[in-house]
Parts: C-alpha cells; structure tokens; sequence
C-alpha cells in the first residue's frame, strides 16, 4: 500500500451529499527553490482530494479556502480532456486521514465552529502526563 502525505492550503470545497457522502477539495501544496542560475523559483502544485462517508460532510463544515491542512491517503494520476481539447494529467488523492493545522489567523478571523471540533495538531509534554496514569514504569 502507498501512503502520501501532502501539507497545503485549500482551495475549492464541495460536498456532495446522497447515500455515500463524498467530500472534494483543493489542495495547493507550495515548493520553493533555486535554479541553476541561482533564481528563487516558486512552484505550486495543486491535488484534487475526495473523502467519503460520514467524515465528509462534518469535516466540510471546518474547511475554509486558504486553510493550511495535512491529508494523507493514496494517490493517483488521472487524465482528462480540457475544455481547448488538450489532455491534462491531474494529480488525485484519496484521503485517509485529515489534520487541519494552525492557519496564525487571528481570533476575530477565525471561522465560527459547528458542533463537534475536527482532530488538530497538538504536542503531548511530559508535563502533561502523571507518572501514576502510565501503564509502565519509566
């Protein structure tokens, strides 16, 4: 089985609601580096990602355009014809799992949450833990 795993903002958010719910979304994942000349060169590539079942329609109530979020699941190349008639490869994955990440907005900015908040990044500290809770002696 492979496993990608992509950090990007998102772009476009659509949910599609039926008897298997099916969440579709952007994701802009950013590259920079310097060519051979020494020229800053900055690339975005852009992942069109679906989730299905119950998680899509609660996750779609937290994704906001230019949200900085990890996805992993497995990806896929597709083609398909444009609108001029030229075949275009599109770079698709099928998530597994969803993180949404610290976006540094400020509070007032900050999307109003549904009921039930989404998994977010978070650090454990020792601190956090007391020795007598583990299962083990350390």
């Amino acid at each position: 089985m492979d496993k990608t795993t992509v950090v990007g903002r998102i772009g476009r958010v659509k949910l599609f609601e039926g008897d298997r719910p099916r969440l579709c979304f952007s994701l802009a994942s950013d590259r920079s580096y310097k060519d051979r000349s020494g020229q800053k060169v900055e690339r975005t590539q852009w992942y069109n990602c679906t989730i299905w079942g119950s998680r899509a329609a609660s996750l779609s109530r937290y994704m906001a355009v230019g949200d900085m979020t990890l996805v992993e699941g497995q990806a896929s190349v597709s083609t398909y014809e444009n609108r001029d008639g030229e075949v275009v490869a599109s770079l698709d994955l099928t998530v597994e799992d969803v993180t949404l990440l610290p976006n540094g907005r400020r509070k007032e900015e900050a999307p109003a949450p549904a009921k039930a908040a989404p998994k977010r990044a978070a650090k454990a500290t020792r601190a956090a833990f007391d020795d007598d809770d583990l299962p083990f002696e350390s």
